[in-house]
């Protein structure tokens, strides 16, 4: 049988491979802790690699204004002057990329970050509330 193109043996791999790269899902009160807390510190890495992004692209963005700012205000009316846009732009970018990432991991748009337990499905019979 196969499921959107996986058949039942790659579907078999795939869960085992997952269960033995996640550890399954935590069984005791205890290992809920644990996993809470490599959650937290993959927030935390998270955050620094996305604030990181955001002073780098702020950098770059204000070197390449106060190029394009000297180079101007010393250039003769009508003269040449250096546009720095690659630092710019890039900067602009690097800045809201790490600025949507930061957005991303305080929001939790991540199925890690939930403190819910799985629940237990329904008894066979038993109504289920939408």
């Amino acid at each position: 049988m196969y499921l959107w193109g996986i058949s039942n043996k790659k579907l078999q791999a795939l869960t085992q491979e997952m269960h033995a790269i996640y550890g399954g899902m935590p069984r005791t009160e205890e290992e809920r802790q644990e996993s809470r807390r490599r959650v937290e510190r993959t927030r935390e890495q998270a955050l620094r690699q996305a604030r990181g992004y955001m002073k780098g692209g702020a950098v770059a963005a204000v070197i390449g204004g106060v190029i394009t700012g000297v180079t101007y205000s010393l250039a003769e009316p009508g003269g040449t002057y250096i546009l720095a846009y690659g630092a710019l732009f890039g900067g602009i970018l690097l800045f809201l990329i790490g600025l949507y990432l930061t957005s991303k991991v305080r929001t939790g748009d991540d199925a890690t970050t939930s403190d819910a337990s799985p629940e237990e499905p329904p008894a066979e019979g038993s109504e289920v509330d939408d």
